[in-house]
This record gives structure tokens, sequence and C-alpha cells, in this order.
């Protein structure tokens, strides 16, 4: 009579739980590819961003603000001597009226501006690190 010699590590019983150890490391496979891919999919579409270039695109936004409203203060005065301002109140009018149209044309610049800007980041994927 033969007898079957067996080279299994696992213990006569714990096939089940070796199959379901298989199984959970087969998911975790699988649910890490679906992450990594995910993560490659964000990257092309441009979810992620240098903070550098994020830091430096603030800044301009800051400078431009600033220089927006430095330019108001000529028309701003200019603004309150053509209205004779007598009160307080006829000062704020007058630099709230020229405020407005100074922000209108700088919001206006600014349009054009980004308007003229390319929809698409130039550099590849591998440029995000």
């Amino acid at each position: 009579m033969l007898q079957r010699i067996s080279h299994s590590t696992t213990p006569p019983g714990d096939e089940h739980t070796f199959d379901e150890r298989i199984k959970a490391e087969r998911l975790a496979q699988l649910q890490h590819s679906n992450a990594r891919a995910a993560e490659d999919a964000a990257i092309r579409a441009g979810a992620y961003v240098k903070s550098d270039d994020v830091r430096q695109q603030f800044g301009g936004i800051a400078a431009r603000m600033l220089a927006a409203f430095e330019s108001s203060f000529l028309p701003m005065a200019n603004a309150i001597v053509a209205a004779k301002a007598q009160t307080l109140s006829d000062v704020l009018r007058a630099m709230r009226v020229a405020w407005l149209e100074t922000r209108a044309q700088a919001a206006k610049a600014q349009g054009e501006e980004a308007l003229a800007m390319p929809s698409l980041v130039e550099g590849g994927t591998d440029a995000v690190s």
C-alpha cells in the first residue's frame, strides 16, 4: 500500500484559514493597485502642485492686489477734491466711488490676463514630485 506524503506547511484542518489569508493578501494587493491608479489619475488631472509654485503664485497675487490698491490713491484724492468733500461721509463716498472704478479696471485687466494664459500646464506628470 502506498502512503501519500504531504509537503504542505499548513497543518491539517488549516486549509480554510490559509485560503482566507491568500484571499486577504490578494484583496490588499488589488486595493493597493487601485489606490496607485487613482493617485496616477489625480496627477494627470493636475490635483497635485508644487508648494513652491503655489507660494510664488500667491506672492504674485498679493503684489498685484497691492499695486491695484496703490494705483487707486491718485483717483481717490482727485475724487475727494472734485467732490469738495466737507464731511467725513462725503470723503468716504468719494473714496468708495473712486475705489470701485479702480477695482473694476483692475478686475478687467486681470480677467484679460487670465484668458491669455494657456489652459494646460506644460511639462509631464513626472515633473510633480
